[in-house]
């Protein structure tokens, strides 16, 4: 399957001229903006919701009833859905034969959530880079949605594995036999609690 490059995408969405996906595959490379986009441009048309699609939660802000009002928002998620916001993923393997690797991954991780709710100039100007808008009004809607989302101490969640534990177990069974526990390593949160890594972080002035 070939991937429809976001910049040929944002020329045919520029000013509100939203080009409907030729094909499936062409569908599920769109990316938030892609699909808020031909949502918006076919709901102003229509006066009504013509056809659905999810937004991430950084989209929802600038769907709401004052900035979209052709927009309705039927069914919020993140209101009733547990699930993390990011993972760090490694083979078990990987966290004995190259711990010192892995520490400086989850560091920067921590460091990053420190910045992100301390520098909010900082934090807006990569969401700007990576979401590829200045639209100041989906920019604080996402930072407000990341900040609240990522927390300092960033302990694994087990009620946040847990659907996509019982999604593998469906294919694999054999992951019944273990706890959701099993699959989280909390040791390098542990260890830069115990080391005052993290609470250095809140009293600097980085």
């Amino acid at each position: 399957m070939r991937r429809v490059g976001y910049d040929s995408r944002s020329a045919a969405l520029a000013g509100g001229q939203a080009r409907k996906p030729a094909t499936i595959a062409e569908l599920v490379t769109y990316r938030g903006a892609d699909r808020e986009a031909i949502l918006y441009a076919g709901a102003k048309t229509e006066g009504k919701i013509i056809w659905c699609t999810s937004l991430a939660g950084d989209c929802t802000k600038s769907s709401s009833k004052r900035s979209r009002p052709n927009i309705r928002i039927l069914w919020d998620a993140r209101q009733e859905v547990s699930y993390p916001s990011m993972s760090i993923v490694t083979r078990r393997k990987h966290t004995v034969d190259d711990c010192a690797s892995v520490m400086r991954m989850v560091k920067a991780h921590v460091e990053g959530i420190h910045l992100l709710k301390t520098n909010k100039e900082l934090a807006m100007k990569v969401l700007s880079k990576y979401l590829k808008t200045n639209d100041r009004e989906l920019l604080e809607g996402s930072y407000e949605i990341y900040r609240k989302d990522f927390i300092s101490v960033p302990y694994p969640i087990t009620q946040g594995l847990q659907p996509t534990y019982e999604y593998v177990a469906q294919q694999r069974p054999d992951v019944w036999n273990h706890k959701p526990e099993a699959f989280m390593d909390a040791s390098f949160i542990i260890e830069l609690e115990k080391t005052g890594f993290i609470k250095n972080l809140s009293s600097s002035t980085r």
